[in-house]
């Protein structure tokens, strides 16, 4: 039952969608307050908050990335192609969001250079 939620396309849609409306969220508030407020002593504090959204980022893009092994649990037969190609959208999607997730450790430790 959880492999059949996990390889629903609407689960991955709907997890997807709100793993990015919410990351993006937090991360252009706290960007904000951290560039208005550089000068004082506790942003090496606030700073952990954006490397636990850029560690879920990365995992749950590597998750996408290899969301194929599970469909292979799944249907061991082969996978129609209407799958097949659902899972080749969901892999590029999760090596998109990889990077995206370096952006954000790289607007950490530039706003802690600034900070310094």
């Amino acid at each position: 039952m959880i492999l059949r939620a996990a390889e629903s396309h609407l689960t991955l849609m709907l997890i997807t969608l709100a793993i990015l409306i919410g990351s993006v969220g937090i991360m252009t508030h706290q960007i904000g307050f951290l560039a208005s407020s550089h000068q004082m002593n506790f942003i090496p504090a606030e700073v952990n908050l954006e490397d636990d959204i850029a560690i879920l980022l990365a995992a749950y893009g590597v998750f996408l990335e290899h969301h194929r092994y599970l469909l292979d649990m799944i249907y061991k037969d082969g996978l129609l192609p209407a799958i097949e190609a659902f899972d080749d959208y969901s892999h590029q999607f999760g090596v998109l969001m990889i990077p995206v997730a370096f952006l954000f450790v790289a607007l950490d430790l530039l706003i802690l250079a600034l900070s310094t």
